[in-house]
């Protein structure tokens, strides 16, 4: 079969895998993951002391290990060889330098994983509807489930155990001799300085082996499955059997994104009234954006576009006003690719977002304003959010559980004032989120 030259020397290579140290890791609190999709591990180095300056805590990186070249970003979600790491990002050496300098400045590496499948063709052939040939320098036929194209997405066994976009060779990850390989990958970058993992299509591996693969691999820090869909009983059995797993908050996107196009009532949101779906809180990842969403938005072939979770562009500040001042979750950034971020690491409201949520998280929250257009809560005795998704606020007094005070929006500079018992308000624009803090 035609394909890629096999690494020289690719059967002989043999590792051990000493216990990782994780020395310097950021500690659990709160977190804050910043994807940098595409960034070599040479840009990423060069940029740690504004990224450390920004807030973020993990920084994402795309697929390390040897994937298809084809100049496509697509092309590192599909694995030729696991025990490789080198590619457009960079190589073994360039990944362990960079996570010495990470840990240097506080910050920890998360590194997107693609366990549940390998590359298309031109490695593997198939032929009258069966998987006649690979050509993976590590794996066989045998590692494989049969050819079949996921055809009813509503069938959980055609979706974890089919072939995904019809050419993407699913791994048999049931098998032992499988999930060992897949946990040696998992242990080599750990002990590269990897101190979390974002897994790819986990929505794609059952649940039972996808924790086998984690419990053998021993690994640690943060771990993030993509679990694209809106359903909490597409989550369900992930979060039973992976208590310690954090998943992307997909259901928590779609309801955001419809209240915020005027399709729900703001107070929708409120996790008591039962009308917005979101995952709980220990376990949600939070985002506005990532590189699918970014990527189905300018294209039909690539990525995930749907409309659910389209987020006005002029209702941008008020959702991340919904991201950092919840109190809870962890928030992930897409800072997008290098030289042209969504994200400047310098943007104004995105660092009083961080330092805001920095300051709050964990913080007990009090709904106090509960309306079509706004919202409004307390987080602790230290701060008030108030979102508005109407027309110009005239301001005003209500009555307030917050300490006397004033009380500053870490954004505009605005300044609220508490006083027996009742915040007052200033006058406040519309389509926008204030963060006050106490001074």
């Amino acid at each position: 079969m035609k394909g890629k030259a096999r690494p020289p020397g690719a059967k002989k290579l043999a590792f051990s895998y000493p216990v990782p140290s994780f020395e310097g890791v950021t500690s659990p609190g709160p977190r804050i993951l910043a994807q940098l999709f595409e960034w070599s591990f040479r840009e990423v180095e060069q940029a740690l002391p504004r990224l450390a300056r920004t807030g973020y805590t993990h920084l994402q990186l795309s697929p390390v290990q040897k994937s298809l070249e084809n100049g496509h970003w697509w092309g590192k979600y599909q694995p030729v060889d696991y025990r490789l790491i080198e590619g457009p990002l960079g190589t073994r050496e360039d990944l362990m330098r960079l996570a010495r300098a990470t840990r240097e400045h506080g910050l920890t590496l998360v590194v997107d994983v693609v366990l549940n499948h390998l590359a298309a063709a031109p490695f593997v052939r198939v032929e009258r509807g069966r998987l006649r040939e690979v050509d993976f320098p590590d794996f066989t036929v045998a590692d494989f489930h049969p050819y079949a194209p996921i055809r009813d997405w509503s069938d959980e066994r055609q979706v974890r155990n089919r072939w995904l976009f019809g050419g993407l060779p699913d791994l048999k990850t049931e098998s032992p001799r499988v999930r060992t390989k897949l946990a040696n990958h998992l242990r080599d970058l750990q002990c590269c300085g990897v101190g979390g993992f974002r897994l790819d299509s986990a929505r794609h591996i059952p649940p039972a082996d996808l924790a086998a693969i984690l419990a053998e691999a021993g690994v640690a820090g943060l771990l993030v499955g993509e679990i694209a869909d809106t359903s909490l009983a597409t989550f369900a059995p992930y979060l039973s059997a992976l208590p310690g797993v954090h998943y992307f908050d997909f259901p928590h996107l779609a309801s955001l994104a419809a209240c915020l196009r005027g399709e729900r009532a703001m107070s929708s949101l409120l996790p008591e009234n039962g009308a917005a779906p979101a995952l709980p809180p220990q376990a949600a990842v939070r985002f506005l954006t990532n590189h699918d969403l970014v990527k189905g938005a300018s294209s039909r072939s690539e990525g995930i576009r749907d409309e659910r979770f389209h987020l006005p562009a002029a209702m941008h500040q008020l959702a991340e006003t919904f991201l950092f001042g919840w109190g809870e979750g962890v928030p992930s950034v897409f800072v997008g690719e290098p030289g042209a971020g969504l994200y400047p690491p310098e943007s104004p409201s995105l660092q009083a977002g961080i330092s805001f949520f920095r300051r709050t998280h964990g913080l007990a929250r009090q709904v106090w304003l509960s309306e079509e257009a706004r919202l409004a809560w307390n987080l602790g005795d230290q701060a008030c959010v108030f979102a508005n998704r109407g027309g110009a606020f005239a301001g005003g007094c209500f009555p307030s559980t917050l300490p006397a005070g004033k009380y500053r929006d870490l954004l505009s500079g605005q300044m609220a004032e508490v006083a027996a018992g009742e915040i007052r308000l200033p006058l406040l624009a519309g389509a926008r989120g204030y963060a006050f803090l106490r001074t």
